[in-house]
């Protein structure tokens, strides 16, 4: 009787121990695949094109340098239309001033982007915040906006799309935004505008299908996963519980 409590015993924390080893790498994955990145760590922004304005590499990070309130963008392929997008962008913080990530854009005029307000701006916005913006048919649209305290300096922005067009956008890790557009399906190019000290690195973009083409369901977690987190909670005590009470009947 002992050893089949023994054999209980053990085949319990080995499972606790699996599921805890599969929770932590498992935690960070999904059939989502990256397609392309850069952490301007290599000190060039090669595979870029500027197409208004200046930019420049400072401290690994890619800075518009235009001067006297020059607006400045730059631009990388990108067929993502359907994935996520991770990046960090450096505001200025002024009365007037915000930056674009483009993060969909199918031609030079129609797009999903990103504004990040780091001041009030007459005829948009009552604060500083982010907002979801939508160009297409000729108009530009919000479609979702967050308003909160100061966003200048540095901040972590990512942002996901299922295969039905869902928006979620987390900023510095906390989901700020849900919402449904599906009217932009196609993308041929990342984009980032800014003013003069404005910029963006670490930016990582992924397809949520092997191929790349967009037309997977799953979701990539967020940046701080609840069930991976949950069950580490959970696997942990039980492993070592599991260990004091073989332990203990070993000492019988």
């Amino acid at each position: 009787m002992l050893e089949k409590n023994h054999i209980i015993s053990r085949t319990l924390m080995i499972g606790a121990i699996v599921l805890l080893f599969s929770t932590l790498f498992s935690a960070n994955t999904s059939s989502a695949a990256i397609v392309w990145q850069d952490d301007f760590n290599d000190g060039n922004y090669n595979g870029w094109s500027v197409y208004a304005g200046d930019f420049g590499i400072t401290s690994n990070q890619l800075i518009a340098t235009g001067s006297g309130g020059i607006w400045s963008f730059i631009r990388y392929p990108s067929n993502t239309a359907y994935g996520y997008w991770s990046f960090d962008v450096l505001s200025e913080d002024a009365p007037q001033n915000h930056t674009y990530v483009y993060i969909i854009s199918p031609d030079t005029v129609t797009n999903y982007r990103l504004c990040i307000w780091t001041g009030s701006y007459a005829g948009w916005a009552t604060g500083p915040g982010v907002s979801l913006l939508k160009q297409s048919g000729g108009s530009t649209v919000s479609i979702a906006d967050w308003f909160t305290g100061s966003l200048s300096g540095l901040h972590s922005y990512n942002v996901t799309r299922d295969s039905q067009g869902s928006f979620n956008i987390y900023v510095d890790g906390t989901l700020r935004i849900t919402v449904l557009d599906n009217d932009i399906t196609t993308s041929i190019y990342f984009r980032f505008g800014a003013q003069e000290n404005s910029g963006i690195d670490n930016v990582v973009v992924g397809d949520f299908s092997s191929t790349g083409t967009g037309t997977g369901t799953s979701t990539p977690p967020p940046p701080i996963p609840g069930f991976p987190l949950f069950a580490i909670l959970l696997a942990v005590p039980l492993a070592l519980s599991l260990a004091i009470v073989i332990r203990r009947r070993k000492k019988h």
